[in-house]
């Protein structure tokens, strides 16, 4: 019985998994709305809300390729990149992008646990979004 218990758990645990991976992030708590959103929600987002501040993840030589219209940049790789985004206006809304999508979905759990209220991560960043 033991090992039949154990064998359940080990199955749901490992479909749990694979199912997690095909999902995007939501979190909805404490007043704060954090998720994933695609290029065709972003572009409704950014013609609709004018309070909508846009962040550029890349670096230098990422953004000399281009950026959205309106971004700023904040590079996630610099050494201070965590204490920057820390001093933003937590109560205002974020658009948030990389090159596809790793460095932002990161910045998001970030931005949680900074108490923003509003931030949302660009499914498959700027390259992407020039497609």
């Amino acid at each position: 019985m033991k090992y039949l218990c154990q064998a359940l758990f080990l199955s749901s645990f490992i479909l749990f998994i694979g199912c997690k991976s095909n999902t995007k992030t939501v979190i909805e708590s404490n007043g704060m709305l954090l998720k994933d959103i695609t290029q065709q929600e972003a572009k409704k987002m950014i013609s609709e809300n004018k309070d909508l501040v846009i962040l550029d993840l890349r670096t230098d030589s990422e953004v000399a390729k281009g950026m959205i219209n309106g971004a700023v940049q904040l590079d996630y790789k610099k050494e201070d990149f965590k204490t920057k985004l820390g001093t933003l206006d937590k109560d205002k809304p974020y658009l948030i992008y990389c090159a596809s999508g790793g460095r932002s979905g990161k910045t998001l759990k970030m931005m949680e646990t900074l108490a923003f209220k509003e931030g949302y991560n660009l499914l498959g960043g700027f390259n992407d979004w020039v497609k």
